[in-house]
């Protein structure tokens, strides 16, 4: 008997020897024994030397395991023994956990190591011998209060592994394939494995099915269906080694596999193992069941039929009874029902799957006890089966005990007697689960897996809705592009998990704005996109007055407390576009010139704002080859001390000239760079290109300090200050002689990182000059707390020097705040005498503009130095 399946081991239905064959057993016995009292006999005279394997011995009974006095034992243990006595091999076991014992053997610490699954991976790593000493497969056991049905069952379980296992890697890789997010919980052994399912520390537990067709009882651990990895186990040496050890192996495996009676078969049935089939053909037996095969098919059927007379009114008697047993053990549901839907019989264990008790049920019509629609659809069905004599495959949804449930309904004509009335039996399918999976795959399939709003692909049918409601009423539909302001910087110095967190808040926030005709998508990374059923231009105007309302209060990201703002763009359907793609890209557009205008705020489309958006694509296309196309280059402006011309040092600015586009000012392609993502990488070439010429000025006597624009992007990308640190060393420049500048916005967002980036360019030895001063929205508070050396004034001010008395008191109380923190005070634009005259009197210290020079190449502004007196140091 097979203790594993409990069913008997498959033998010969007959035995029969005949005297001479008995004899010839006999015979062959006595002088088998003899043959092995010689050989024991002459043992001590051949000299044969015992071969000492050491075998790595790990947990995972029956295949291998230790018993309670310590010993080896388990399925493969005994197969490596009965090897090793025909072999004169002596065994050692060590023991060691699952993955140390694999280390070993790969490190020749081992000889040998039992239960190897077979993989491409390991074929690399370790010798194997050719025919498997097992077949096994991986199997899900669940603790007894969950129900795990299928592979989506797992979802937010956690799942408890061997660690190093090939079953967890395979396991990942389908719960990956399916979508399904799951917990791997890695254990040194299987045992370990169902100690933390019992103790409720994992909820399933991934193990080969010998181990837990062993072990599942003792735990109180139920097997699932859920089944993968059918794998071949083999005993494994270090690769290389023991080829002589594999081959006799194989050379055992091979002969016992052929014999029913072999120790392998033995060792199986000892232990519960299923046992292959293994043919047997003897010509005695053969020509023995041809010789009695008549007579005994007459006996058996002399006995059957005699059997058969006693027994058959018993067996009717029992009919009804086990007709009955069979119906209830159907899991699905069972009707009988006449040609008009009519119940007239209930089959199933399954009461709570029905939508009313039996007894109201028996002698019912669906009419009566179902909805209208699950009632057509059940007619329909009979109607069908009457006519063809079966039905299949239709789906009716059903509310049962307050939840709404599906059932898949197959029927057949019952077969009747003549004049009976006809009748059809109806099975009826609980696919709940399935449609309920299909559900949330075609949920994916449709929205955004982060914020649950529809997806891209779904705007697309969601808009043709939208655009047929508007036929009707002969209303304009409203299509809002609401991009997030600064949303990449706040990314990147926040972390992508704190931004994802902020994009479902947000998404939260736009919800609550919409009507529920509305509807609102996201089309990836921070850009949303609204469709207004039936708006015109007033009211898309007011939901997007709404939306800046909604994601003005700050939003708390764990310790961070976060604000932002959108820009919004708007195209009207019909009159900007027809489809969606061009409302997209006119939206877009708006959008963009929104935030060209200072961001937070809302723009309509118009013709003027599509050419510049083409503009805005040209340039940023031209802008991602033109540091490999050398089209850019650095110019220098000279900075020079107010109150004697003394030049003080030089401020890098980026130019780009292009064949096809000429010159392009700073002014219009840093925005595109910015908003492109292209910003990191040129702004990474200015400041290596300035520190280099930095330091050939400073090898060759000319102790200037050089400035380098930065922008926020830039400044709050995480390893800013590394590659500044980097950059200063590579050239050998002194930090001191490096100025960074940075703009007001650098504080948005994260004000507090703005402050430690900061701090750690003091620490480097780089000054810090805050450009634009005043044009923003500048903090005193921040500005005291971020330590700037220079505070620039901005050229719109010093423009209007001479004519415009607030801005010359702007510029007062500028130099004034800059001298009571500590700042050095640098206007800029400065190209009258009066203007330079005007900052003299009062104050200023340092200024620039074409009153002084141009901006112009390296080798030109090192002739206008040859010509200019030096201030003598870089402070």
């Amino acid at each position: 008997m097979n203790k594993l399946t409990g069913q008997p081991r498959n033998t010969l239905p007959w035995t029969i020897e005949t005297q001479a064959q008995v004899e010839t057993h006999l015979l062959r016995r006595t002088l088998s024994g003899c043959w092995l009292l010689l050989s024991l006999a002459l043992l001590p005279l051949t000299g044969h030397a015992t071969h000492a394997l050491r075998i790595g011995l790990y947990e995972s009974p029956p295949k291998i395991f230790t018993d309670a006095s310590g010993m080896p034992r388990g399925i493969l243990v005994e197969i490596l023994q009965e090897i090793a006595r025909a072999e004169g091999w002596r065994l050692s076991f060590e023991r060691c956990e699952w993955e140390m014992c694999l280390n070993r053997l790969e490190n020749g610490e081992l000889d040998l190591m039992p239960d190897v699954a077979f993989t491409d991976a390991r074929d690399d790593r370790f010798a194997f011998h050719r025919t498997p000493a097992l077949h096994s497969w991986s199997q899900v056991y669940r603790r007894k209060e969950l129900t795990v049905g299928s592979l989506l069952d797992l979802e937010g379980l956690r799942i408890g592994v061997l660690s190093s296992g090939v079953q967890s890697v395979l396991l990942a890789q389908m719960l990956e394939s399916f979508g399904i997010d799951a917990e791997l919980v890695a254990t040194r052994s299987t045992e370990e494995s169902f100690q933390q399912a019992a103790a409720g520390e994992v909820d399933v537990v991934a193990v080969n099915h010998f181990f837990g067709g062993y072990k599942a009882v003792e735990y109180d651990l139920r097997p699932t269906p859920v089944m993968f990895f059918p794998a071949r186990l083999f005993f494994a040496a270090p690769l290389g080694e023991q080829d002589e050890v594999l081959a006799a192996i194989d050379r055992h495996l091979d002969d016992w596999l052929k014999m029913e009676d072999s120790p392998y078969f033995h060792i199986l049935n000892r232990w519960g193992a299923p046992t292959p089939q293994v043919p047997v053909s003897r010509t005695f037996i053969s020509a023995f069941i041809g010789i009695s095969l008549a007579g005994l098919l007459l006996a058996v059927n002399v006995w059957w039929l005699r059997r058969r007379v006693r027994h058959a009114v018993a067996e009717l008697h029992t009919l009804n009874t086990r007709l009955n047993a069979t119906l209830r053990a159907i899991p699905d549901l069972l009707f009988e029902m006449d040609q008009d839907g009519r119940y007239i019989a209930i089959h199933t264990s399954r009461d709570d799957a029905l939508t009313a008790p039996r007894q109201v049920l028996e002698g019912a019509l669906v009419d009566d006890v179902l909805p209208e629609a699950a009632a057509q659809q059940v007619h329909q069905v009979v109607n069908t089966t009457l006519r063809d004599g079966h039905a299949h495959g239709t789906v009716i949804e059903l509310p049962i005990r307050g939840e709404t449930r599906w059932f898949e309904l197959s029927a057949a004509r019952k077969e009747s007697l003549p004049g009976d009335p006809a009748r059809l039996l109806i099975l009826s399918r609980d696919i709940t689960e399935r449609m309920q999976a299909q559900q949330r795959i075609q949920h994916l399939a449709d929205n955004d897996h982060l914020t649950g709003l529809p997806n891209r692909i779904t705007l697309h049918q969601l808009f043709q809705q939208a655009i047929s409601l508007s036929h009707r009423h002969e209303k304009p539909v409203a299509l809002l592009f609401m991009d997030l302001d600064h949303f990449k910087h706040l990314n990147d110095s926040l972390g992508h998990a704190r931004g994802d967190s902020l994009l479902v808040l947000v998404a939260g926030r736009i919800e609550q704005c919409l009507r529920e005709s509305d509807i609102a998508c996201r089309m990836g990374g921070d850009e949303f996109v609204l469709v207004l059923p039936e708006t015109g231009t007033s009211g898309a105007l007011n939901v997007a007055t709404r939306l800046h309302a909604a994601i003005q209060p700050p939003f708390e990201l764990g310790e961070h407390r976060v604000s932002i703002t959108a820009s919004i763009g708007i195209a009207m359907y019909p009159d900007d576009g027809a489809d969606i793609d061009t409302l997209l890209s006119k939206s877009d557009a708006a959008m963009y010139q929104a935030k060209a205008e200072g961001r937070n705020m809302t723009r309509f489309f118009t013709e003027e704002m599509q050419a510049r958006s083409e503009r805005v694509l040209t340039l940023s296309n031209a802008l991602a080859f033109a540091l490999e196309r050398e089209e850019v280059a650095l110019h220098y402006q000279p900075i020079v001390r107010v109150l004697d011309g003394a030049v003080h040092g030089a401020e890098a600015l980026m130019r780009w000239s292009t064949p096809q586009l000429g010159m392009v000012s700073p002014a219009e392609f840093i925005p595109v760079a910015e908003s492109g993502g292209q910003i990191i990488r040129l702004g990474d070439w200015v400041l290596d290109q300035a520190v280099r010429q930095a330091s050939q000025w400073h090898a060759a006597g000319r102790h200037l300090k050089v400035a380098v624009n930065v922008s926020a992007i830039q400044f709050r990308h995480p390893e800013f200050i590394d590659r500044v640190a980097q950059i200063l060393t590579v050239h050998g420049l002194p930090a001191c002689e490096l100025e960074l500048e940075v703009t007001e916005s650098l504080t948005m967002g994260d004000p507090e990182a703005a402050i430690r980036t900061m701090q750690a360019l003091h620490t480097l030895g780089v000054s810090l000059a805050i450009d634009d001063f005043g044009t923003g929205y500048s903090s005193m508070s921040y500005l005291r707390r971020l330590g700037f050396n220079k505070v620039k004034i901005d050229q719109s001010f010093v423009r209007d020097i001479g004519q415009d008395p607030d801005d010359e008191a702007i510029i007062g109380a500028i130099i004034q705040l800059g001298q009571s923190l500590g700042m050095v005070t640098l206007a800029e634009g400065v190209e009258t005498r009066a203007q330079r005259d005007f900052l003299a009197t009062h104050g200023c210290e340092l200024m620039q503009g074409w009153l002084i020079g141009r901006a112009c190449p390296a080798e030109a502004f090192e002739a206008f130095l040859d010509q200019q007196p030096a201030s003598g140091d870089a402070g």
